[in-house]
């Protein structure tokens, strides 16, 4: 029996065979089929869109228009069927082969290329440029880059383009989940962002985009050599490598302590993306240097001993007593530590120390603070390169007061202290100012007129004659205009409660806002003076106080708000200004038992005492002392 020869591949077929087994080609014509019939396929294949191929080539030109539902198809499952249906063991081979692809995509190009078609008419991938040398960047820079890629087939070009390394610096702009979907008749042009903030300077850097398409698939390179932003002050401008600046240092240490210590030196590694070596506080003056050049590795720490491991007292309360520990090491170098307690009573006087070979720690055992007549605390010494020490300190404490008060029932004192003085604080701001013109702008507003001369809402304390049960708990019923006695008529309607309740909450904000964004800054900009600072501190201070003030208030106003609802919404007490007196004093001692019912629950625990009670303590006992009550400003502070 003679062989028939595809007229593609050249390969031997039996001769019964109407299609080449390897590559699916027509090997002859079937008998009496005319040219017409050449190609085509025994069933008609039928796309989601409706779309009728009857040829293989009609199916390989609507796998390429309709790339996705192709894709889709293919992955499904939907061609293996179809090709099995129709006899085509070798077309069905050659998708089992493109499924077993990982990358959609490329699956799709093969099982196209697979089809046997009369002639090609795909389309071809070219881009411009295939590479990207960028040179040298400085570190921090941005860069845009652009590339062309074209089609230079037939068809649409339909595939990916991705960052396949370099993804943390190399963007494709408008790119989602990293990667973007090319749809080319011609050409299309992308954008590439190359982003170096955060990246370590003085290295080299690569990248890779990979096209993955119908036309193609190309990779294309990028490489950049990121250098180092230089130190812009003297006297060490011109440095661009960490050693380079410790050599500097080394030449003129004083020059280099008032750069270490206002943060210059870190700001210029965290710019060119390195760690600063220091771990922690900065040691003070010359020590700092020797602390910079110890994390550098290039100077070895000096063996760091400290002169006695272990400290005695006894006290009589309430008696304060001070001493002093002694850091020293042998050779002739500087001692720098931070030095921490873990006592309420035991306190470091001298949280960060340094001086040429040795250096004293300041400690205060305050009586008033012990528990117990016996006590244990320690101290930890963090020096040289990390080195650590701990001194134990144990007291005996005489004549302390036979009863005491728990921290338990001081934590739920100080939370109702807290609470009162909060609120009596905010009086002017609140019940005398905001509550009554928020009243009067949403009154207005919902109007949409003038209020009346003699509406109750310009009396005062005449807010408290609006019906804020209804307005807090009612959304459809509607407030009469007799509440407010406008211009208009009394029996008409003046609007939805809800309404009246958005207004009110938008304007009480806006003027809490208004009224204390301003205290904060005014704060920042004392403090700043206080440091001396420059002129261009202060106004970032400014910028910065306003915008703290800006957000607590708006939080505290919200806080007051929420916190007087049920408050407001079963008042009963009148207006006028009896009424207003009576409002103020219900609602600090409102205030109070919500401080009580803080302390209780957030005075159970030693964690929530450490973090919430303490500061709360912190604060009223500085408030105590300015106003000269030494005895309540020792009973916040005590333990």
């Amino acid at each position: 029996m003679p062989a028939l020869f595809c007229p593609r591949c050249q390969r031997a077929n039996p001769d019964v065979a109407v299609f080449c087994y390897f590559d699916g080609a027509e090997l002859r014509h079937v008998a009496g089929a005319g040219p017409a019939l050449q190609g085509r396929m025994a069933r008609e294949f039928i796309f989601p869109s409706g779309r009728r191929c009857a040829t293989f080539d009609d199916l390989a030109q609507g796998c390429q228009d309709e790339w996705d539902a192709a894709r889709q198809l293919l992955r499904q499952g939907t061609f293996t069927q179809f090709f099995t249906q129709n006899g085509r063991a070798d077309l069905v081979k050659a998708v089992q082969e493109a499924q077993a692809q990982e990358d959609a995509d490329i699956a799709l190009i093969r099982f196209v290329n697979a089809l046997p078609v009369s002639r090609p008419q795909a389309p071809r991938l070219d881009i411009n440029p295939r590479r990207f040398l960028l040179g040298n960047l400085l570190a921090g820079e941005n860069r845009q880059l652009h590339i062309l890629l074209t089609n230079q087939g037939q068809g649409q070009l339909q595939g990916t383009l991705k960052v396949t390394e370099g993804g943390q610096w190399l963007k494709i702009d408008g790119a989602r989940d990293g990667q973007c979907p090319l749809r080319i008749a011609r050409d299309q042009k992308l954008l590439l962002q190359v982003d170096t903030r955060g990246m370590a300077a003085a290295q080299t850097y690569g990248g890779k985009l990979t096209v993955i398409t119908s036309g193609g698939v190309v990779e294309v390179p990028v490489r950049m050599d990121l250098v180092a932003q230089p130190f812009p002050r003297a006297p060490f401008q011109g440095a661009r490598t960490p050693r380079d600046m410790a050599e500097r240092m080394r030449s003129q240490p004083k020059a280099a302590v008032p750069l270490l210590e206002n943060g210059e030196i870190a700001r210029w590694f965290a710019g060119n993306g390195w760690n600063f070596p220091v771990r922690g506080p900065l040691a003070r003056g010359v020590a700092g240097i020797q602390q910079f050049f110890e994390a550098m590795g290039l100077s070895k720490p000096p063996h760091v001993q400290i002169n006695q491991p272990e400290v005695r007292f006894a006290c009589t309360y309430p008696e304060t007593l001070r001493f002093q520990l002694n850091l020293h090491t042998s050779s002739r170098k500087w001692v720098y530590a931070s030095v921490e307690s873990d006592s309420p009573w035991l306190k470091v006087l001298t949280p960060q120390v340094s001086g040429p070979q040795q250096a004293a720690v300041g400690l205060e055992v305050d009586s008033r603070h012990m528990s117990g007549q016996l006590a244990q605390g320690q101290i930890k010494i963090v020096a040289n390169a990390g080195q650590t020490l701990s001194v134990r300190v144990a007291g005996e404490l005489r004549g302390a007061p036979a009863v005491r008060t728990s921290a338990f029932l001081r934590a739920i004192v100080v939370m109702v202290l807290g609470a009162i003085f909060l609120r009596v604080a905010l009086i002017p701001l609140v019940d005398l100012r905001a509550r009554a013109t928020a009243a009067r702008a949403a009154a207005t507003r919902l109007l949409g007129g003038k209020l009346g001369n003699d509406s109750p809402l310009y009396q005062v304390g005449g807010w408290l004659t609006l019906p804020w049960g209804k307005i807090w708990t009612a959304s459809t019923p509607e407030l009469a205009a007799g509440h407010f006695k406008t211009e208009q008529a009394k029996d008409a309607k003046a609007g939805r409660t809800s309404e009246f309740r958005h207004y009110y909450l938008k304007a009480f904000v806006r003027r809490m806002i208004i009224g204390m964004s301003w205290l904060s800054a005014l704060v920042m900009i004392v403090a700043i003076w206080r440091r001396r600072e420059s002129f261009g501190d202060l106004v970032w201070g400014l910028i910065a106080g306003t915008s703290l003030g800006i957000v607590v208030s708006a939080t505290l106003a919200c806080v007051v708000m929420s916190a007087e609802i049920p408050l407001q919404a079963i008042w009963g007490g009148g207006a006028g200004l009896p009424g207003l007196l009576l409002w103020i004093v219900v609602a600090v001692l409102y205030w109070a038992s919500m401080g009580a019912m803080a302390g209780l629950i957030f005075g159970w625990l030693p964690v929530t005492r450490r973090t919430v009670i303490e500061p709360v303590k912190k604060i009223l006992a500085g408030i105590c002392r300015l106003c000269r009550l030494k005895g309540l400003a020792a009973y916040c502070a005590g333990p």
